[in-house]
């Protein structure tokens, strides 16, 4: 068993509606795709669950982050999928600015997109000498989707997507790089 953390609707709930409380497991058969009914869903780390809250539906600021224990089945890097999953306890749900969420959704894209226009943009807005919305649309010009996602990552759901994807499979990691950006003092 791992220890693992979960987000639910104020009152307990996920989708399906699938009742979460103190002490409550629930058990799934795993197999085929992660985001279906055959996996029970959490997360690694707390700010990797308020990172990736907005795309799955639970960044309401009254959405609950539970503490709990699962046997792991498979792990996309953004999230879990668990084939038994059990609600410890309500977990101190951590927050993350919408700067910090730009900066880890740019960190992760830079692991992938290498177009220069793009990357300059983004050193810029990195380094705060240009965060623009007319430089974020220049670089929108030559590098589309990579600039848009990064530009609007706070809330956005796919660039939550994006960016933790290219963390996970080729960047130093979505959690360690949550860690480094939410850690930083500045």
């Amino acid at each position: 068993m791992e220890r693992l953390y979960k987000l639910t609707n104020a009152d307990g709930t996920t989708k399906g509606p699938t009742q979460w409380g103190e002490g409550v497991m629930h058990t799934a058969k795993g197999g085929g795709k992660l985001c279906t009914d055959a996996w029970l869903h959490a997360y690694r780390d707390p700010l990797q669950a308020v990172f990736m809250a907005p795309r799955y539906g639970y960044s309401h600021p009254d959405a609950v982050l539970w503490e709990c224990e699962g046997e792991v089945g498979v792990d996309d890097g953004t999230k879990v999928g668990c084939t038994k999953l059990t609600t410890l306890r309500r977990a101190d749900k951590p927050t993350m600015t919408r700067e910090q969420c730009v900066e880890v959704a740019i960190r992760a894209a830079m692991t992938v997109n290498k177009n220069p226009s793009w990357v300059a943009w983004a050193e810029k807005w990195l380094d705060k000498t240009d965060r623009s919305r007319a430089a974020a649309y220049a670089a929108a010009d030559a590098a589309a989707y990579a600039a848009d996602a990064a530009a609007y990552a706070a809330y956005a759901a796919y660039a939550a997507d994006a960016a933790a994807y290219a963390a996970a499979e080729r960047g130093p990691g979505l959690i360690a790089l949550l860690h480094e950006v939410c850690d930083r003092k500045e």
